[in-house]
């Protein structure tokens, strides 16, 4: 049991700092399985001490291992069932009732005193309730106290921390060789004890004897020592008469001390005063004390002097340093820097009105000269530079700053001046410039029409004959028209950007901000939603990130890192981005008052480009949309003037794209019938081939192919519900052959054009096409040789009733002779005029733009062929030895469709 103790406390408890206190094996009552586990008491070795119960289960691989765990607290009552007589069984009653067996009766009734002990020392209000314990176990709980054997007095002694014979400690070697000698000496008198022990005792009268001997004579060494150490206590009581002596004398150094350490710190604080005082001084005087040769420049330099300009640019910002608003008003008061000030500020007053009356001059004289403009021979035209002008102003620049800090209203009112001068000559360039355009494309060239641009109305698709009238405007003028606007938008890029960017250098103003965005925000505009999202999607991207002016201002992990910082307050940041909104906002109606009249120009050119045909739509759309990444918000972040313009346009081409698109839609659906001659080929599915062939040379390369992806799958759905419509009502054409001819042209222009977003509409056109065309062939052939067929069906149908195939010879109505008399009815010569017949109603029905006669008479070939091989092996295999045959052969029937289709 002990092994099996010190075993269950290396392994289990050591671990987790505990004490086995006691332990009993144990089965469970009444279980089948007779698996021993182990019930055992341990206790904390560290503060606070606590006491657990734990069921311990030997594993299948010989590991000990807990298995339940309960707190002493949680103990309720013990049930030793001893009432009667010794038995094995006891209860537990804790959260429930535990019922078990031990392995024998001492084991369990040693577990039941140790647990009494334990829960009287560590519980004891609870008052656990012992019941039915057996008398031989109350003893053994009332001798516990004064036992000093057994596992009781070792576990109590454990857990109240006295060590026991189980922290016995083994000698070490010297100990055990002085034991061995002792031993050695006394080796006579091992067997008797109290020879033994007298000599011990005759040993330790002989050693006490020594030590008093020893101690009596070191009595002169001890008197000695006491003598010297009353010398040293004489000695001691010198120094700390010298030590007192001393500590006087530095008392009254210390005092002289804190009077020069007083005086030093006045020192220091007039020091720093004096150095305050002379830095305040010089900095008055630098600040107010100018060269006497700026104030000359500011009284009477002239500003129109180029060589002048930067030593009136020294001057003035000299002057205003001396005149700017400092962080102490109160100097002013100072009669010296008052008379100053004064002077400083009457030569600036001067100088302003100057700089004033030269600017002026020079805006108005720049506002009123005219360029016109040429145009060249190819036809190219460009807008006049106006690089020059901008370098006879950009010089000025810092002064307009210094006057912008200076007065503030004669700056706002020398900005009205210069955007008021300026905006009419540029009118005069932009009116000048777009009638040089109108007059380009005005002309026409030698084999088109004349291309009337502002005067040339829709054409409608009802009641045209496409194979008589062409629709649309020539390819060459919408080719050149794509040109010419193209150039128009690279030439109003730099025209509009160089005034924008001289207005930022001259009047320091944000046009373009700092503000980064990764997205292409467009104008808050309605437009005809065609099933295209981009438009769309870029205005809902823009209501999300303002309200005010969503095309300007990212959103708001756009703003620059000082918006971001935590400790700035939300209102501080809310007026940091009204005031940069309002600059910005300030600055572009700068420039749409400059170009006031551009937008409405261009519109109007759009509009009326517009009438003449919806490809030059197409044309404009994509033009726009790659002008629009090199000046819109990709690159240079928030949307500048010239970009907020080339937004709004692209809006307005959108929609007159996304117009035409429905405008065509609802003109195929318009188609009226003609009723006068044979279908053909639609007029609307010719407008759909040419409308594709401009529209994948006009989006080659284009970002914005989307659009017209969607544009296709509208006018294709419109294409097919209108075929379906007029094959169904068309009075001369079969229907079947106005599906197939019409799918067949429609599939091939997708075909050819490799429209890869229409592929499965190309598919469809396909099956379309071949599910008519075999339809048409099966009405227009029918069954050749009538009777003959008829005879057949009739075999195939006794066939089918069950009749084997050898016994249909002796039917009446199907023996070899009613045989021969039908095919008698179908000689060759018959076969072959009756195939001439319906050749010539094919053609008839057939256009001639597709050219599928020949298809479909090779078609109509295969089928007859079909047809004879059916007959054929129905008469083998229902009369078989009879040698009937039909009259003419397979190669009869070639012979008779390429004779056929050759005669015409």
């Amino acid at each position: 049991m002990a092994a099996l103790k010190h075993r269950l406390q290396k392994e289990v408890f050591s671990p987790s700092e505990e004490v086995l206190q006691a332990l009993v094996r144990i089965n469970k009552r009444g279980s089948k399985k007779k698996k021993t586990d182990f019930l055992c008491i341990a206790v904390t070795k560290l503060e606070p001490i606590q006491v657990s119960l734990y069921q311990v289960r030997k594993s299948d691989k010989g590991l000990f291992k807990k298995k339940t765990a309960w707190t002493l607290k949680q103990l309720k009552a013990v049930d030793g069932k001893d009432a009667g007589e010794e038995n094995i069984d006891f209860d537990l009653i804790l959260e429930k009732n535990f019922k078990w067996v031990a392995a024998n009766v001492y084991e369990k009734n040693t577990f039941i005193a140790h647990l009494w002990q334990i829960c009287t020392k560590f519980i004891p209000a609870q008052k656990v309730d012992f019941r039915n314990i057996n008398s031989n176990i109350k003893k053994m709980v009332v001798n516990t106290d004064t036992s000093e054997t057994g596992q009781q007095q070792d576990s109590i002694l454990q857990v109240e921390g006295v060590e026991t014979a189980d922290d016995y400690q083994e000698l070490i070697p010297a100990e055990e060789d002085d034991l061995q000698a002792m031993m050695s000496k006394f080796d006579f008198s091992i067997t008797n004890a109290e020879l033994f022990t007298e000599k011990l005792s005759e040993e330790l009268i002989v050693l006490d004897g020594a030590n008093i001997q020893t101690i009596m004579n070191a009595e002169q060494g001890v008197v000695d020592l006491v003598q010297n150490i009353s010398d040293s206590v004489k000695e001691l009581e010198g120094v700390e008469d010298k030590l007192s002596y001393y500590s006087e004398l530095l008392k009254t150094v210390e005092k002289h001390m804190h009077q020069m350490s007083s005086i030093n710190d006045h020192m220091i604080v007039e020091m720093k005063n004096y150095n305050k005082l002379m830095t305040e001084v010089e900095a008055i005087v630098e600040r107010f004390d100018l060269p006497e040769e700026y104030l000359t420049t500011l009284a009477e330099s002239s500003v129109e002097d180029e060589y002048a300009l930067p030593k009136c640019t020294e001057a003035a910002l000299a002057a205003q340093i001396a005149l700017k608003p400092g962080s102490k008003p109160e100097l002013i008061r100072l009669k010296a820097v008052s008379e100053q000030y004064q002077k400083i500020s009457m030569h600036c007053t001067k100088f302003k009105k100057r700089l004033k009356e030269r600017l002026v001059n020079m805006f108005e004289k720049q506002g009123s000269t005219f360029e016109y403009i040429s145009v060249g021979i190819s036809g190219e035209i460009a807008l006049p530079k106006h690089s020059m002008r901008h370098s006879k102003l950009l010089p000025y620049s810092q002064l307009v700053l210094w006057l912008k800090d200076m007065d503030s209203a004669m700056f706002e009112e020398l900005s009205n001046v210069y955007f008021g001068c300026i905006s009419k000559r540029y009118e005069k360039e932009l009116h000048d410039y777009f009638e040089k355009i109108k007059k380009i494309l005005h002309r026409s060239t030698s084999d088109s029409k004349v291309f009337d641009v502002f005067n040339t109305a829709t054409k409608s698709l009802k009641n045209v004959d496409i194979r008589t009238e062409s629709s649309g405007v020539d390819k060459e003028v919408i080719d050149r028209f794509g040109k010419v606007f193209g150039n128009l938008l690279e030439e109003l890029g730099p025209y509009v950007g160089h005034e924008q960017d001289f207005i930022a250098e001259f009047f320091h103003l944000p046009i373009v901000s700092d503000v980064k965005s990764s997205h292409l925000l467009l104008p808050n505009e309605d437009t005809v939603d065609l099933g295209s999202s981009s438009v769309a999607e870029s205005r809902r991207r823009s209501s999300q990130i303002s309200t005010n002016n969503p095309s300007e201002f990212g959103n708001g992990n756009d703003l620059p890192d000082v918006f971001r910082s935590k400790k700035g307050s939300r209102a501080r940041k809310e007026n940091i981005i009204e005031k940069q909104r309002k600059t910005f906002d300030d600055a572009r109606q700068m420039l749409s008052e400059i170009f006031h009249t551009l937008e409405s120009d261009m519109t109007t050119l759009i509009n009326s480009a517009d009438k003449v045909d919806p490809l030059i739509s197409l044309a404009m759309f994509v033009r726009i949309s790659t002008q629009i990444k090199s000046h819109y918000g990709y690159v240079q972040g928030s949307a500048t003037f010239y970009s907020k313009l080339i937004a709004n346009w692209l809006v307005t081409v959108k929609r007159l794209f996304d117009k035409s698109i429905i405008n065509m839609s609802k003109s195929f659906d318009d188609y009226k019938i003609s009723k006068k001659s044979k279908c053909g080929i639609l007029p609307f599915v010719i407008k759909f081939e040419e409308f594709a062939e401009q529209a994948e040379t006009i989006f080659k390369s284009s970002d914005r192919r989307g659009d017209l992806d969607k544009a296709y799958l509208r006018l294709f759905t419109s294409i097919c519900a209108g075929i379906s419509r007029v094959a169904n009502d068309h009075p001369k054409t079969p229907k079947d052959v106005v599906n197939f001819e019409n799918y067949h042209r429609l599939f091939s222009c997708i075909a050819r054009l490799k429209i890869v977003s229409l592929e499965n509409e190309r598919k469809e056109a396909k099956e379309n096409y071949q599910f008519y065309l075999n339809a048409y062939i099966i009405s227009m052939l029918g069954q050749p040789m009538e009777t003959l067929n008829s005879f057949m069906e009739g075999v195939q149908d006794l066939l089918a009733s069950g009749v084997k195939a050898e016994e249909v010879g002796y039917q009446l109505a199907f023996n070899k002779q009613e045989l021969r008399k039908r095919i008698k009815e179908y000689p060759g010569k018959e076969v072959k005029k009756g195939l001439d017949s319906l050749y010539k109603k094919v053609d008839k029905h057939l256009c001639e733009e597709e050219s599928l006669l020949q298809v479909v008479w090779h078609s109509m070939q295969d089928h007859f062929l079909r047809q004879y091989n059916h007959i054929q092996d129905l008469i083998k295999k229902c009369y078989p030895g009879s040698n009937i045959t039909l009259e003419f052969s397979i190669d009869d029937i070639l012979l008779y469709f390429s004779n056929i289709a050759q005669s015409h």
